[in-house]
């Protein structure tokens, strides 16, 4: 890395502590509806359409599996599923934002304004929840609680447990949205709000699809002592840490298109005119 790289990515990480970064403040509300990348022109477009496909057809097909009504609502009790779903509105909130300000003449000139429109809060919001804690689940699921003999079919692990982070780690790089380091905070609120709902799911005697009421070891409120230790650690180290390497992504992501950008200017015979 050459020092000037080297510099501006030092003043590119002190510029991210800024404590208006907490906040859900850009002045580029172009970022939210473009790739990170010029070419080729619709390339976006086609981008949501197809991943906002992908996931209504997953949705449907994990509640037409479970035929039983009973079970309908039962899946509703896994973290699994509101990961899924979450991600699944953020994709189609990321399409609806799209088409309306890149392709509908009423808001184009939105995107040249210097402060985000609401619609771009809420994306970025469930961007924020959606990311961190899809990647969580993805990683807590394989390490923790895969088993080859929990009956479920294999193709729908897949769906929620491998593509789903596969899009999240695929889009940082394809979208142009920022992500923030101290938007942690987002995160740890939507894990804190399945926690609370476990904790009531437990105890007014819901259960699981497979009539249990345990959901998850570490949900298991019959043993706190065992529960609220493993919580905490995920809550306060393993969401953060998945946080921080999505951020070191997006930085990573900023230095290639600062590369390529660079390298098309080099290439470009106008730019070599002299006046």
């Amino acid at each position: 890395m050459s020092n000037t790289a080297r510099s501006s990515l030092i003043r590119s990480l002190k510029e991210e502590f800024n404590l208006e970064n907490f906040f859900l403040t850009y002045q580029y509300p172009v970022h939210f509806c473009t790739a990170s990348f010029k070419r080729p022109k619709h390339f976006y477009l086609i981008w949501n359409i197809f991943w906002s496909i992908y996931h209504v057809a997953g949705v449907l097909t994990i509640f037409f599996i479970q035929s039983d009504l009973d079970n309908v609502t039962k899946i509703l009790a896994y973290a699994t599923i509101w990961g899924y779903l979450s991600l699944s509105l953020t994709v189609l909130t990321d399409l609806v934002i799209v088409i309306c300000f890149q392709y509908i003449a009423r808001f184009n000139n939105r995107v040249n304004s210097h402060s985000l429109h609401w619609s771009m809060k809420i994306l970025w919001f469930l961007s924020n929840i959606s990311y961190s804690n899809g990647v969580l689940i993805t990683c807590g699921y394989w390490i923790l609680l895969y088993s080859r003999s929990n009956g479920r079919y294999m193709y729908l692990n897949v769906m929620e447990h491998a593509l789903n982070s596969i899009y999240i780690l695929l889009n940082i790089f394809i979208t142009a949205k920022p992500f923030r380091i101290y938007h942690v905070w987002q995160d740890i609120i939507a894990f804190l709000i399945y926690i609370i709902f476990s904790l009531i799911y437990f105890f007014s005697g819901g259960t699981t699809t497979k009539n249990t009421r345990v959901i998850y070891f570490f949900t298991d409120w019959n043993h706190p002592s065992v529960a609220i230790p493993f919580i905490l650690l995920l809550l306060f180290v393993g969401l953060p840490l998945v946080h921080t390497i999505l951020f070191f992504l997006y930085k990573l992501r900023l230095y290639i298109i600062h590369r390529m950008n660079t390298q098309d200017e080099n290439n470009d015979p106008k730019s070599k005119l002299s006046d």
